[in-house]
């Protein structure tokens, strides 16, 4: 890949970290007010749950984009969809990628459709990923990592759920 399209590339992944770890930051050091029509929940530091940095996942071959990147779920709903597009960059060969998520989220479950794909050089490809979790499961904000692994090439992405009350705001 040459230097000039390196550059772009490298600072998209620097301000997808940074939105990230601001969205952390504020999440897990700052006092805030999760809202909804029937009751009201302060979250503090010591409530929260320890949230690990969102490290980047740097590939040369693929980007795994999620949209939406972000999903909050009131308490009522435990499931969520999402679409993950897988896109060659600089792949030279085709790749066949099976794809899996890692979570702190207890006990949640993940179905990916199609649960494995070839990815051709200068191909995309279209993943729903279906995230299904518990009753009992403690409001919070879950990071979850989406990795694409090849047999000479892996690559990945995240997406950050947020359980409890849907609207977030400080006190009014």
């Amino acid at each position: 890949m040459s230097a000039c399209h390196e550059k772009p590339r490298h600072r998209r992944l620097i301000l997808v970290a940074f939105a990230l770890l601001a969205i952390l930051a504020v999440a897990t050091f700052a006092s805030y007010s999760l809202y909804s029509l029937r009751r009201s929940v302060e979250m503090t530091k010591d409530a929260q749950t320890m949230i690990p940095a969102l490290p980047p996942f740097a590939n040369p071959d693929f980007d795994v984009v999620v949209t939406p990147a972000v999903v909050a779920l009131p308490a009522s709903n435990r499931s969520v969809t999402v679409q993950l597009e897988l896109t060659a960059t600089n792949l030279t060969h085709d790749e066949t990628l099976v794809l899996e998520t890692h979570s702190n989220l207890p006990g949640y479950s993940a179905n990916f459709n199609p649960t494995s794909v070839t990815l051709h050089p200068g191909g995309s490809i279209l993943v729903e990923l279906t995230i299904t979790i518990p009753s009992g499961v403690q409001n919070g904000i879950y990071p979850m990592s989406i990795i694409a692994r090849g047999n000479t090439t892996q690559g990945g992405g995240w997406l950050v759920i947020m359980i409890g009350p849907s609207q977030i705001g400080p006190p009014s």
